[in-house]
């Protein structure tokens, strides 16, 4: 016997009666165009004695702040890479020991997540 029962119908279940006709909606006032530009409220009726609503306000988090911050900067550095092409020019970068301190910064990084 097969576990998926049929679509639609259940042995114990009766069949739904069909739904009487309904008739038309009717509209008591034709539609309105939408305005095209909104309308400023100066106050309804029944705002009165209410207290003043306080104005909408976001705050950013320390990290949203970094992280736009960090958008604002340009992508390439050139002013670092102006200066390390004047000193690979003149042999004064040394290469080894700046890839050395590179390596050595990524690996605590990866270790520690400093």
């Amino acid at each position: 016997m097969s576990d998926i029962a049929p679509i639609g119908t259940h042995p114990t279940t009766p069949p739904l009666a069909p739904s009487p006709p309904t008739a038309p909606i009717e509209r008591i006032d034709p539609i309105q165009p939408v305005a095209d530009r909104p309308v400023a409220r100066t106050g309804a009726a029944g705002d009165a004695g209410r207290p003043a609503r306080e104005a909408d306000r976001a705050e950013f988090s320390e990290h949203a702040r970094f992280m736009s911050m960090l958008r604002e900067l340009p992508d390439v550095r050139t002013d670092l890479v102006e200066r390390a092409r004047a000193d690979l020019a003149a042999g004064t970068l040394d290469a080894a020991d700046r890839l050395d301190g590179a390596l050595d910064a990524l690996l605590d990084e990866l270790e520690h997540g400093v």
